[in-house]
């Protein structure tokens, strides 16, 4: 086993001794001593890891895909929920909801709402298209190609307001 570790201590290195769990920067401790003693005999540290997406296990920094696939899968949920709200906000979207559902809504209505119901459709299609490429990932590689874009449903938005449909409704 190799007996230390580099980790991030704020703006510097900091050392672990495996062996005793203690940690120590630079300077002139005992235990700072005894780590440059142990480097003068060849020895050199476990570096630190590549990213936050890595385990330390035994003596070398092992690859954690599942943590990543997590951190992905929340940030497309978020900027696609993001993204939906920006143009109609939880309580308009609760609004055409109702108004759509009641019995008694004109078709005209309805008719006006269509097109939301067809851009959020296309919007989380490619969602979930993203969502089940990043569950399927099997590398590092495979992760690092998914990539994502709502804004090119932009051009799609359709020009539906609240406003104008109680219009409607009350014609």
């Amino acid at each position: 086993m190799i007996k230390y570790k580099l980790y991030e201590a704020g703006n510097a290195v900091g050392i672990q001794d495996r062996e005793t769990g203690n940690s120590f920067v630079e300077g002139k401790s005992s235990q700072w001593q005894q780590y440059q003693i142990w480097l003068s005999e060849g020895n050199t540290p476990i570096p630190l890891p590549p990213s936050e997406y890595y385990d330390l296990v035994d003596d070398g920094w092992v690859y954690d895909i599942d943590r990543n696939k997590t951190d992905l899968l929340n940030q497309i949920n978020q900027e696609v929920n993001t993204y939906i709200n920006n143009y109609y906000d939880i309580g308009t979207q609760q609004s055409f909801t109702g108004i759509y559902t009641k019995r008694s809504t004109p078709d005209a209505a309805r008719d006006y709402l269509d097109p939301v119901w067809t851009w959020i459709e296309a919007v989380m299609s490619y969602y979930y298209t993203k969502k089940q490429s990043i569950i399927d990932a099997s590398s590092i590689s495979a992760l690092g190609d998914i990539t994502w874009d709502f804004t090119t449903f932009d051009a799609t938005k359709p020009d539906v307001s609240l406003q104008a449909l109680m219009v409607i409704l009350s014609a």
